[in-house]
């Protein structure tokens, strides 16, 4: 009788393949990770760079902050305003507007007494604001609400929305008081919010543009478009709802179409697709901002996977009643 070699012994045993199915399970974990970092990463850049509440829109002077007057001598006869824009607001069409006098021109102010020789009025779109002599606090807060002119909120989730506004400052207590009256030079820093929905942008036309955009005069005034658009932070939510409201509707719809189209065996229970039905414009209802039914996303979306849904609801349903009279 032959010996039993060790080695012999050892090729014997049968030896533990590795299970490639473990690369697919790890795929689904490495794509998450990837998309983790990628998404974490130029978010908390982003916040680290936009760590103030508000950034620099369109500047006049050499300003960086709000509240920091810095000009030049030759600015000494100018007046000087900050402007925060903010507050987009889709259902009241309008922008929020919050206008400062940082500096008055030394014009107008005595040099001994420091007194306001001569009033002056700033207007901010629609709205006014007249300092005089007795005005308690000229460098009080001006809020303001300005109408959009561009934008439609049935374009969700790629709006885009602009407004005009008109900057206009005068000598003197109004225009019907018959005193004389002046133009008055602006230096203007704009700053925007730092929203998390929008971003702002704020352009100063030309004489030209403003004439020909601008409803009214534009004499001795100066027109800037402001615009807000989606910031791509808002996108993020929007593009992991748009593919989980698709990724619903081709399931239903495989599901569906293997069970009445090639004939494969029914679900237990039709159920699930009556859930799914639901389930959608649920989920569609937590999109941010308050889209309106029929918007661009739910065109390209929502109501295909209400369609697709209810289809194979009927059919599976029907098909399902037909099984349960056979047996």
């Amino acid at each position: 009788m032959e010996a039993t070699l060790p080695q012999q012994k050892v090729d014997s045993m049968p030896r533990r393949c590795f299970d490639r199915r473990w690369i697919l399970q790890l795929m689904p974990i490495a794509i998450l990770s990837v998309m983790f970092i990628a998404v974490l990463t130029p978010y908390l850049q982003q916040q680290s760079r936009n760590s103030e509440a508000y950034k620099v829109l369109y500047n006049d002077t050499i300003s960086t902050h709000m509240g920091q007057h810095i000009a030049n001598s030759s600015d000494a006869n100018v007046l000087h305003i900050e402007l925060l824009v903010g507050g987009l607001n889709t259902e009241s069409f309008d922008m929020s507007l919050t206008a400062y006098i940082t500096y008055i021109p030394d014009m107008l102010i005595d040099p001994k007494t420091r007194l306001l020789l001569r009033p002056f009025r700033l207007m901010v779109g629609r709205y006014s604001t007249v300092v005089s002599a007795n005005s308690t606090n000229p460098y009080g807060p001006m809020a303001a609400q300005v109408p959009l002119v561009t934008g439609s909120l049935s374009q969700y989730p790629l709006d885009k929305y602009g407004a005009l506004l008109k900057i206009e400052a005068m000598t003197g207590l109004g225009p019907h008081t018959g005193e004389p009256a002046e133009k008055l030079d602006v230096l203007m820093t704009f700053y925007g919010v730092e929203d998390y929905a929008w971003d702002y942008q704020v352009k100063k036309l030309s004489d030209s543009e403003a004439d020909r955009l601008y409803v009214g005069s534009t004499a001795n005034s100066d027109v800037f478009t402001l615009s807000g658009s989606r910031k791509s932070n808002f996108y993020v939510y929007i593009g992991l709802m748009w593919l989980g409201i698709w990724s619903v509707t081709i399931a239903v719809g495989y599901i569906g179409s293997m069970i009445v189209i090639w004939g494969r065996q029914p679900v237990d229970s039709p159920e699930i697709f009556l859930t799914a039905l639901f389930a959608v414009p649920a989920f569609r209802n937590t999109a941010p901002g308050k889209p309106p039914y029929g918007c661009l996303f739910d065109i390209t979306c929502t109501y295909f996977a209400i369609t697709v849904i209810f289809i194979y609801l009927l059919t599976v349903a029907v098909k399902y009643i037909g099984k349960k009279k056979r047996d």
